[in-house]
């Protein structure tokens, strides 16, 4: 039912027996249907025939624009819709005296409010432009990436837990609380070692037996726990034991005075007295003639460190896409200005989620943190660091836009595929390298394989020494582009370490992008 007045001009009007709010709908003005967020816009409102006296009954027309809105643009103006002003807009009109040469209408960022993981925006203006959010790549808690653990273990212990480059893990309390403070030790008797000491300082031999000691070179990271001793003569030895392992190293000090791991060595040197040690934690330093802080590595390589009572987390990337983040320090706190001791967070923002005493946060790298407590305080945090690169959030853009995402990477697809031809060959089985008619990759160094070591122009009586050798030395690996390999015209692309292990790390990097590295 419609009724209709003249001043101001509108209409009165019913829907399904019921009187709108408000009242009389204005000319020009955009309203909502009863009930509903549907839009209506009132338009060409006439009156056609007034009887009686004056504000009487009132006939007429008018035209509703249902579901529409009405859009209003000034130059210089921001926008208005359905009478409200669009923050974030600007009008900008070209005309001539006749005509509207351009209309041009700037949205710009929204600084106050954040997209959620799961949530949508649509432009304000148009509404047929729309961004969709759906988590990151990898996901934030995926088993892709690797996890990094801090745990309050009972009422006076906090436990690091990672894993290394070798793949083991390694967890041990790595800060004691006192009753007030907490400090570098395991237990409040037994000392976590980090630094090396100089020879030059009196009882500088500060590992004692029970002690635990980090030793770190080339990111390659071994947590070790002092053993024991031997006394016997002729076969002195003191003892060590890797605690992501459990090898144990028996190092025969008078003899060979050094911890061995592959090509890395790392000095002992014994104190008879007092029974304690001294390790060159970074194996730089021999004659222990420099004090000297080593970092821990994850298996991702991500840095690690100590600076009581802080645990510092630093995101490491090898290699950007793009204008990604470099990278920052989270540092976390064990204090005991919380009962019974409790761990923080002091430079990352966090954010309650519901009831259960936990928190999230998450770095502009991409690192997600998840922090449960009670409420006395946090007790647990689990670092998810995404890797060598940062993590990237799935953002799809169109007028209904969808994600489909893959575990490494977005945008993938993954379906059976058949293989009829074999796709790998033993070097042993290409007896003419230059007869070769399409690319290779080849696996390994010039010791482990004859093709690498024809390219490398070493034989293996010298593989090992040319390879050490090679372009500047190698202490990893590489992964190196052979144009024209054997005189073919066919490209080879090399990817080798110095060990098994330095290989399987080189195959993960080639698979995760990376065509060109030199350690």
């Amino acid at each position: 039912m419609f009724a209709y007045q003249t001043s101001p001009l509108g209409v009165s009007l019913k829907i399904n027996g019921a009187s709108t709010t408000p009242t009389v709908w204005l000319e020009s003005g955009t309203y909502s249907l009863p009930g509903t967020t549907t839009k209506v816009l009132v338009n060409d409102v006439s009156v056609l025939q007034q009887g009686g006296a004056q504000g009487g009954t009132v006939t007429g027309s008018c035209q509703l624009f249902i579901g529409t809105s009405k859009l209003v643009f000034e130059e210089g103006m921001q926008v208005y819709k359905n009478d409200v002003v669009l923050t974030n807009t600007k009008v900008a009109i070209e005309n001539t005296s006749t005509k509207i040469i351009k209309l041009e209408v700037q949205i710009g960022p929204d600084m106050d409010n954040n997209l959620k993981d799961g949530d949508s925006f649509t432009d304000p203006v148009w509404g047929t432009f729309k961004w969709n959010l759906d988590g990151m790549t990898p996901g934030a808690t995926s088993d892709v990436r690797e996890q990094i653990k801090i745990d309050r273990d009972g009422s006076n212990r906090v436990k690091l837990t990672f894993t290394n480059r070798d793949g083991n893990e390694n967890g041990v309390d790595v800060l004691y609380g006192s009753g007030s403070t907490f400090t570098q030790t395991v237990d409040g008797t037994h000392n976590f070692h980090t630094s090396q000491y100089n020879s030059s300082e009196a009882g500088w031999q500060k590992i004692a037996i029970g002690d635990y000691f980090v030793i770190s070179k080339d990111q390659r990271t071994r947590i070790m726990k002092y053993d024991t001793y031997y006394p016997a003569v002729g076969k002195e030895y003191v003892q060590f034991s890797d605690i992501g392992s459990g090898v144990i190293y028996k190092v025969y000090y008078k003899t060979d005075s050094f911890i061995r791991l592959g090509t890395q060595t790392h000095n002992v040197s014994y104190d008879s007295s007092s029974h304690n040690v001294a390790v060159d934690l970074s194996g730089a330093d021999p004659g222990f003639t420099a004090n000297a802080t080593v970092s821990m590595w994850t298996r991702e390589e991500a840095r690690i460190d100590l600076d009581n009572p802080f645990i510092n987390i630093t995101e490491s990337p090898l290699y950007t896409i793009g204008n990604d983040p470099t990278g920052e320090v989270i540092s976390f706190l064990a204090s005991y200005s919380a009962a019974n001791g409790a761990l923080f967070t002091t430079n990352i923002s966090t954010h309650d989620v519901g009831t259960t005493f936990e928190d999230k946060a998450i770095t502009d790298y991409g690192t997600f943190v998840d922090l449960l407590g009670d409420s006395v305080g946090i007790k647990n945090i689990v670092v998810y660091y995404p890797g060598k690169r940062p993590a990237y959030p799935n953002v799809a853009v169109g007028a209904n836009p969808s994600i489909v995402v893959g575990e490494a990477a977005g945008g993938t697809v993954e379906q059976a595929v058949k293989i009829t031809q074999p796709v790998a060959k033993f070097a042993s089985e290409i007896s003419d390298p230059s007869g070769i008619t399409s690319d290779l990759i080849l696996i390994g160094g010039p010791c482990a394989n004859s093709l690498v070591a024809t390219l490398m122009n070493t034989t293996a009586a010298t593989c090992f020494t040319d390879w050490q050798a090679y372009d500047g030395g190698i202490t990893e690996g590489i992964i190196k582009e052979f144009t024209d390999a054997f005189g073919s015209g066919q490209k080879a692309l090399v990817v080798a370490g110095t060990n098994a292990a330095d290989t399987r790390n080189m195959a993960a990097k080639v698979m995760q992008g990376t065509l060109d590295y030199q350690n």
